[in-house]
């Protein structure tokens, strides 16, 4: 299972299609939702959810039948691009995911680590890291290719 927050234009959605038996992912701006949603109208297997990433994000998670990906992606990058209650809402949900209580060997990544503490409306990379041990303090975790990468144990 792939969830996704921050659909955009469908790219990893569509990347994941023949590697992933369910997909949620999440788009806050009403235009791409839209968009995702007639592009993926006819994918069974694929749900593109309106709204904010705070709310659907734990609740797809916390329906997850064995231990899936979750790509956060969903953060405000400019026009043509949605914003929810947090500009950059990652350090949130990762608290918010804890405590649904995801599937042990659980992979999350928040993409775009260059960002934090580097656009002033960002939260730190200290505050990013700093969320990610609160909530997951026994998982492993890497900075790879742009992006935190929390393995949870099997």
């Amino acid at each position: 299972m792939l969830v996704e927050s921050g659909t955009f234009l469908g790219g990893t959605v569509k990347f994941f299609l023949p590697h992933a038996e369910r997909i949620v992912t999440v788009e806050i701006d009403d235009q791409l939702h839209r968009w995702a949603a007639m592009r993926f109208a006819d994918e069974p297997k694929v749900e593109v959810l309106h709204g904010d990433a705070l709310t659907h994000i734990p609740r797809a998670v916390a329906t997850a039948e064995s231990a899936p990906l979750i790509w956060l992606d969903g953060h405000y990058s400019g026009h043509g691009t949605g914003q929810g209650a947090e500009l950059e809402p990652a350090p949130s949900l990762l608290g918010l995911i804890a405590e649904v209580g995801p599937p042990a060997g659980t992979t999350l990544l928040v993409d775009d680590v260059r960002l934090f503490g580097a656009h002033r409306d960002f939260p730190t990379l200290h505050m990013l890291l700093s969320a990610a041990f609160d909530a997951f303090p026994a998982a492993q975790m890497n900075v790879e290719l742009d992006s935190l990468v929390i393995r949870l144990p099997a």
